[in-house]
């Protein structure tokens, strides 16, 4: 199966690569994060959530810290990617053990 014809069967796969991309642009649209003040930072904790929220318990390197796009958009984004393949792959690997059982 090529990766097309599978997004083209999974389009909700492709949802937190989108949030993020439209996140990205907004922040760089803003020119930066704003603590909240800025005018699309709302915007910003709205579609990085819960990615956003998971990275803020994680032990990070400095270096992490050193870039708001990298702590405010590409962190969470990636974590919400793998967070949406995790239950996607758990569902077919439930669906997959079930119809081995009835066969």
């Amino acid at each position: 199966m090529s990766v097309v014809t599978f997004l083209r069967n999974k389009p909700l796969m492709l949802l937190p690569p989108l949030a993020g991309t439209i996140s990205g642009i907004l922040f760089l649209q803003q020119g930066g994060f704003g603590a909240g003040h800025g005018k699309f930072d709302p915007l910003l904790m709205v579609f990085g959530f819960p990615g956003n929220l998971l990275s803020m318990g994680l032990p990070l390197p400095e270096w992490y810290f050193h870039s708001e796009l990298v702590y405010v958009v590409l962190v969470p984004m990636l974590i919400n990617t793998g967070l949406v393949w995790s239950v996607y792959l758990a569902l077919e690997w439930r669906r997959s053990s079930r119809s081995k059982t009835r066969n």
